[in-house]
């Protein structure tokens, strides 16, 4: 596993292009992974100041990507990667869990409830999921933010409004 910027397709989206990922993080896909995934970006998030729940909203969505990305991006054993970014625009987090493998199709050995896509619509403010057969997934989920600490804006007291 490693932390840094990297080189990836999602970087074509307009809104991205000049702002720096809040954290970056790609290892193999493997189950041993997720909960990896999911300490690392969760540890950045809190560092950010995020309320509880919208830190575990994010959490729950990501773990959800994650294994899903574990579970069906690369099929009769092929190796592959998973990455998750995470950018932090002023009304706005947005994590996105990328792989390289067989795109968005259903496993036909899958064994899981098919839960994980509604539940990543109902805990994030907007799911857009990409893709393309034998080129990969993206899923970009948004979770409204309405400032961090330390933010020069007009919000005045941040009581209840997603941040700490």
């Amino acid at each position: 596993m490693y932390i840094g910027v990297s080189e990836s397709r999602f970087r074509t989206y307009t809104e991205e292009e000049n702002i720096d990922a809040k954290a970056v993080i790609r290892f193999p896909a493997i189950p041993e992974s997720v909960p990896k995934a999911r300490r690392n970006i969760t540890g950045h998030l809190e560092e950010l100041g995020l309320e509880n729940d919208l830190v575990d909203r994010v959490r729950l969505g990501l773990t959800e990507a994650v294994a899903n990305a574990v579970a069906h991006a690369y099929r009769d054993g092929e190796a592959g990667d998973v990455e998750v970014l995470v950018f932090v625009h002023p009304e706005t987090l947005v994590v996105i869990v990328e792989d390289t493998g067989s795109g968005p199709l259903p496993h036909p050995d899958g064994t899981g409830l098919g839960m994980g896509l509604p539940l990543m619509s109902v805990v994030s403010d907007k799911l857009e999921i990409e893709g393309e057969r034998d080129r990969g997934t993206t899923v970009r989920m948004t979770f409204d933010l309405p400032g961090l600490p330390g933010d020069n804006d007009t919000c005045g007291d941040r009581e209840g409004l997603g941040t700490r």
